[in-house]
């Protein structure tokens, strides 16, 4: 019994189907199975009497037919007789062989040899498909890039990841001859297919661009809307004027949305238009505003309900080919995806300064916000807000798919006004997160970390910088007194070039030690931490190449960490300990 179950384990194991390709799909609609559907509807791509076999290696006379068939040769080989001085072509696929060596296509493994059983690799097949668009082997800015093709290479080159790379090269740059077309554009040349045809087979594999194209046949005729695939005008519409196209983003939208160009303080008409034919109806018309141009921007769609920003300061609302309501958005003055406006699960949101407008399937609702709340940072599903005022700080972490705040802190506003300072000058020296790294955001508003979709509040004491110990778990901090603001002398024309006085160790029990105060004043403007591991802290003036090292509450100056030389520091060192000793902030004083 033991034998049998045994075997079964070793048949399943040996069952087990390599992945089908590791070649990646650049962010197309239609995925590795509609690729290769769109190809064979192509007469570009065959399969086996088992399929597609996706999963499995390609050999190189494999590699040469199907090359053949991808450019469009099949019928010229098939009918024609071609030279090789190769020796292991089996029959079926001597001319194949034949007829890319002769059209210096591909090269054999040796003079004699061709390595047809041999699989081919990742890199020889970039080299065929370049070799075809360009006439050179350097495939790097036309195929794929190197790291890319290693690491197919690594995994094993299949007859998916060739798929994948030969509807990738669709859109590549075809230059032989001095041409400047897609190799789409090339094919349709050779009758290999049509754009009717490519249009068909491609609409929901390969991304659509939707801009202003010329008549093909007519290069000096007028500039209309139209659809390209690989560069191939698939739809026009020879009707309308010269439009602006609005860019949405993957073709979010269930319609093409355009602006009639401005003229003057008349309003610009508003257009959607049907992703297909391009026929358009007009929706609204974009009042003309001051500060203004007459824009439209697709923020999303949820179900077939599109929402829209547009110059005019409104949210509209279409459905079909009608705006069914229109809400304010004026504040949104200049709308950034995943900055005010943002594509959730199911729903959209629009960050204006009365709140953020909700749209999901039950409508469109306004959640609160703090007046002033800004967006900081984008991590995934979740958003880091800040509203900073003279009073105080609101740091929210929100769900970006619903807008519901999770996390909450308000941070008071301590920055004590320096004598002659207006009182409008707090806000600007508000406490607020000035630095992320993704997982740690930090500044004069505290220290927190983003973990498992949730903002803790590491402390709430101004940081500057920051180092995790992991000899303890404790993060070390350049810090400064409640109330103040510490700057070194701007270099990057910043407003504020936030800097540090003092040291803090934060253990992970969330009690604080100060390591390092300004009292007595040390005259040091810190900006950065050098090291703080293992219990030794380490931290950078903003204007010297020293290290100073803080032991029990005192200073001590070190050359640069590793520096091949520390005696050429000999001297500086010497002269900065002794005026830190004679200010008592020294480890001799």
């Amino acid at each position: 019994m033991k034998k049998l179950i045994a075997a079964l384990a070793l048949l399943l194991l040996c069952a087990t189907p390599a992945a089908a390709a590791t070649i990646q799909n650049e962010g197309y609609p239609g995925g590795l199975q509609e690729q290769a559907e769109m190809l064979k509807a192509l007469g570009l791509f065959r399969g086996t009497e088992q399929g597609f076999e996706l999963g499995r290696a390609m050999t190189r006379d494999e590699a040469a037919a199907m090359l053949v068939r991808y450019l469009g040769a099949e019928g010229t080989v098939l009918a024609g007789d071609w030279k090789h001085p190769f020796s292991d072509v089996p029959a079926w696929a001597d001319k194949y062989v034949g007829w890319l060596y002769q059209s210096g296509l591909t090269k054999g493994v040796s003079k004699t040899r061709y390595g047809a059983a041999q699989p081919v690799t990742c890199d020889q097949f970039c080299i065929f498909l370049n070799r075809a668009a360009t006439g050179d082997d350097s495939y790097a800015y036309n195929i794929a890039q190197p790291e890319e093709v290693a690491a197919c290479d690594k995994a094993g080159f299949t007859r998916g990841d060739a798929a994948l790379l030969s509807a990738r090269t669709l859109s590549a740059y075809y230059t032989k001859n001095g041409n400047t077309m897609s190799m789409a554009q090339f094919l349709i040349g050779k009758g290999v297919f049509t754009a009717e045809g490519l249009k068909g087979a491609a609409w929901d594999v390969l991304p659509r661009v939707y801009g202003l194209a010329q008549d093909p046949d007519d290069p000096y005729g007028d500039w209309r809307p139209a659809c390209r695939i690989a560069d191939v005008v698939v739809a026009r519409n020879d009707a309308l004027p010269a439009l602006d196209i609005a860019y949405d983003e993957g073709n979010a939208c269930n319609n093409v949305y355009a602006v009639g160009r401005d003229d003057g303080d008349a309003p610009s008409p508003l257009y959607a238009l049907d992703p297909q034919t391009l026929n358009a109806t007009e929706l609204y018309r974009i009042e003309p505003l001051e500060d203004r141009y007459a824009y439209v921007y697709p923020v999303g769609a949820v179900g077939q309900t599109d929402y829209l920003l547009t110059g005019d300061g409104k949210l509209l609302e279409v459905a079909g080919k009608a705006v069914q309501r229109t809400y304010d958005a004026y504040s949104v003055y200049y709308p950034q995806k995943d900055q005010n406006y943002f594509r959730g699960d199911g729903c959209v949101l629009v960050w204006t300064d009365n709140g953020i407008l909700l749209a999901d399937a039950a409508g469109v609702r306004t959640l609160e916000a703090s007046p002033g709340e800004r967006v900081y940072a984008v991590l995934g599903d979740r958003v880091i807000t800040q509203a900073a005022s003279d009073k105080e700080t609101v740091l929210r972490c929100r769900d970006a798919s619903t807008g519901e705040a999770l996390d909450t802190y308000t941070v008071p506003n301590d920055y004590i006004l320096l004598e002659g300072q207006d009182a409008g000058i707090r806000e600007a020296f508000a406490p607020q997160l000035l630095r992320h790294n993704s997982v740690y955001f930090w500044g004069d508003a505290g220290l927190y970390k983003l973990q498992d979709g949730r903002l803790r509040q590491i402390t709430a004491r101004a940081t500057i910088d920051y180092g995790f110990d992991p000899s303890d778990g404790s993060h070390v901090i350049l810090t400064h007194e409640p109330g103040k603001r510490v700057e070194y002398p701007a270099k990057t024309g910043m407003a504020y070039n936030p800097a540090a006085d003092e040291i803090a160790r934060i253990r992970a029990d969330g009690t604080e030690e100060l390591l390092l105060r300004d009292t007595p004043a040390h005259g040091l403007t810190l900006y950065k931490l050098a090291r703080a591991a293992g219990g030794e802290v380490r931290a950078l003036n903003w204007n010297w190449v020293l290290e100073y090292a803080v032991e029990g509450g005192k200073i001590r100056v070190l050359p640069p960490s590793g520096t091949w030389d520390p005696g050429q520091y000999r001297d500086a060192i010497a002269s900065e300990q002794k005026r830190l000793d004679a200010l008592g902030a020294g480890v001799g004083g």
